[in-house]
């Protein structure tokens, strides 16, 4: 165990680019025992702030086969283009122990930035902005 947003070992992440514009991203990871970290980033991924603080769940679990991670992210946590039907999407997987990296769409370490060279996630159509006080941070 350790505290939010500071851990090392095996992770899931999902990345989207809420804006479509393919340089910013709102990154929400997990590791096994469940621990979350969470960071806005903006030119292309090549600047990140790890102040955000959004309210989401996820639960993990642990088997004979491995890990699992299933995560709840409202879209009162999110800012986004209530009239783009596409979002960039990216899904990372890593495994601290081999230094292995897997992400669902290719990124070309060759190239600046790398928002850009997110997948698309389409489909996506009568989405409103929710914007909530959460008056628990508060307390």
């Amino acid at each position: 165990m350790c505290r939010r947003d500071g851990f090392e070992g095996d992770m899931v992440a999902v990345y989207f680019d809420s804006y479509y514009d393919k340089r910013t991203a709102f990154m929400f990871s997990v590791n096994a025992a469940g621990v979350k970290n969470d960071v806005v980033y903006s030119n292309d991924g090549n600047n990140e702030d790890a102040t955000w603080v959004p309210i989401w769940f996820v639960e993990t679990s642990i088997d004979d086969e491995g890990w699992t991670a299933e995560m709840k992210i409202p879209l009162s946590q999110l800012r986004f283009n209530p009239a783009s039907e596409i979002w960039g999407l990216n899904l990372l997987r890593e495994v601290y122990r081999s230094k292995e990296i897997s992400s669902w769409q290719p990124i070309d370490t060759e190239m600046s930035g790398w928002v850009s060279q997110f997948g698309e996630l389409s489909g996506i159509d009568n989405l409103t902005e929710v914007h909530q006080l959460n008056l628990g941070l508060l307390q």
